[in-house]
């Protein structure tokens, strides 16, 4: 009886040991994508800033530059 109850609990210690574990598993890969994934899409949006920003400022000194150029092209012709 002893050995029976004593294989009992040493049973439901090592299903809730294996349960656990895997459920730290999981969690800890869980929280290793959703971290890559959260950087992943972090820097995206930083370069897409980034180039949205360069791309703005091209855009407006090329329109000056254009307006520059035709201003001092009716002025001196």
């Amino acid at each position: 009886m002893y050995c029976y109850c004593f294989y009992q609990y040493f049973y439901i210690y090592c299903y809730y040991y294996y349960y656990f574990y895997y459920y730290y598993y999981f969690y800890y890969y869980y929280y290793y994508y959703f971290y890559y994934y959260y950087y992943y899409y972090y820097f995206f949006f930083y370069y897409y800033y980034y180039f949205y920003y360069y791309y703005y400022y091209y855009y407006y000194y090329y329109y000056y530059f254009y307006y520059y150029f035709y201003y001092y092209y009716y002025y001196y012709f």
